[in-house]
């Protein structure tokens, strides 16, 4: 599917590189672990991409360009209901369900439909608790910071970026649970000052994505539709038709 594209590739890319593999011109070197195709997806020719995923793999995987209907297509997939929108007054998850399988059209309810359908439902709980933060403080946000794992990808940022309206940046240490560890740390130990001495050298980012006018309009038609499906899922849930995924004590 060709909103996977750069997905599958970095998918691909991560596994040679836990095994050690490296970039080198010329033809893939097995004994020696290097293949020119260890670069990221848009940076690959289309002699590039066939090469390593064959004639039909490159045309399947395309180039990522998709109109503004073919945008909507794939935004109006299945539906992901694995998460939670915070809520003080009814602190319980919903069942987790894919919705809005398509048995005359395989192609479009497979594994890659339910891993964007579980980003988006995380961006869309991203956009909620926003949304509750602005009501609560009248502060809105003209940007977004995503770190961990999920921003080594392009798929998922991209999505966040389209969900909230916001550029979306990502930096050059992702991993930010660890990187404030550390910054205690050497805080503790004399190295820095203070924690906000080593703050402009971590604000280097290595990637932004922008919001795309028809994600984004589309993103903000689907939105109000999850809201819905998820407060009748857990409504449900609550009716003990349904497990839930978590219920706090006393809930």
């Amino acid at each position: 599917m060709p909103f996977l594209a750069e997905q599958e590739h970095e998918r691909w890319l991560i596994g040679r590189l836990s095994e050690e593999w490296s970039w080198a011109p010329g033809p893939k070197n097995t004994q020696a672990r290097t293949n020119p195709a260890m670069v990221p997806w848009r940076q690959m020719s289309e002699e590039e991409r066939v090469a390593t995923y064959g004639p039909e793999g490159a045309a399947r995987l395309g180039d990522g360009e998709l109109s503004p209907d073919e945008k909507r297509k794939n935004i109006e997939l299945i539906q992901g209901i694995p998460t939670y929108v915070m809520n003080a007054k009814r602190w319980a998850h919903a069942s987790p369900s894919f919705l809005q399988f398509d048995v005359g059209d395989p192609a479009a309810s497979g594994r890659g439909a339910c891993v964007r359908a579980i980003e988006e439902a995380a961006a869309y709980v991203a956009r909620a608790h926003r949304d509750i933060i602005t009501e609560l403080t009248g502060l809105r946000f003209g940007e977004a910071v995503f770190t961990g794992g999920a921003g080594r990808g392009r798929l998922w940022p991209q999505i966040m970026a389209d969900v909230l309206g916001v550029p979306v940046h990502i930096p050059a240490v992702t991993e930010s649970s660890a990187l404030g560890a550390a910054i205690c740390a050497g805080t503790a130990a004399g190295v820095y000052s203070g924690l906000l001495e080593p703050r402009p050298a971590l604000r280097r980012r290595a990637a932004t994505f922008e919001p795309d006018p028809a994600a984004v309009a589309a993103y903000d038609e689907r939105y109000a539709n999850w809201r819905e499906v998820y407060r009748r899922m857990l409504d449900i849930t609550d009716d003990g038709l349904l497990s839930p995924l978590w219920r706090a004590a006393g809930a």
